[in-house]
């Protein structure tokens, strides 16, 4: 499964892929969603503003720390 093929309500959206993974949402702070893992030290943090698109570069990096293999990305 890849970024690509996951349907979501705004494009660049992670949430379905950080499911899959095992990340849950553990909060909401403002306009802010907080990931986390069971296991796992490391938050997630992913802005959520009017279901504005993520930008690609700061969507990388927050795949890369939740460890995803480089083909998600």
């Amino acid at each position: 499964m890849n970024l690509i093929s996951i349907q979501t309500d705004r494009p660049y959206d992670p949430t379905p892929l950080l499911e899959c993974y095992g990340w849950t949402l553990l909060k909401v702070q403002g306009c802010h969603d907080i990931y986390g893992k069971t296991g796992s030290p490391i938050r997630l943090t992913i802005p959520a503003r009017d279901k504005q698109p993520l930008k690609r570069a700061l969507l990388k990096h927050q795949l890369m720390l939740a460890g995803l293999p480089e083909a998600e990305l």
